[in-house]
C-alpha cells in the first residue's frame, strides 16, 4: 500500500445510516425535544440552555480519575 491510499472498512450505506442518525438528532434538537424532556423534569428554559452549554464546554475537559502502572511500556507513535 502506498502512503496516499485510504482504507474504508465500511461501505457507503453505513455512512449514510450514520448521517441519517445525525440528521435525526439535529432535527430533535431543533424542534426542542430536549427542552421538553428537561421541562418535564422541572427545569426552566434558561436552565436547559445553561445545562446544554455547560455540557458542550465540559466535554473539552478531561479529568483523569486514576493512573495505572503497566508492566510493559506504552509506545506512542
Amino acid at each position: 500500500m502506498s502512503g496516499k491510499s485510504v482504507y474504508y472498512p465500511h461501505n457507503y450505506s453505513f455512512f449514510i445510516i450514520l448521517f441519517l442518525i445525525l440528521a435525526g438528532v439535529a432535527v430533535l434538537v431543533f424542534f426542542g425535544v430536549i427542552g421538553f424532556a428537561f421541562a418535564d423534569v422541572g427545569f426552566t428554559p434558561v436552565m436547559v440552555i445553561v445545562i446544554l452549554v455547560a455540557t458542550l464546554l465540559g466535554s473539552f475537559i478531561n479529568i483523569p480519575l486514576i493512573k495505572l502502572k503497566t508492566q510493559f511500556p506504552i509506545v506512542k507513535e
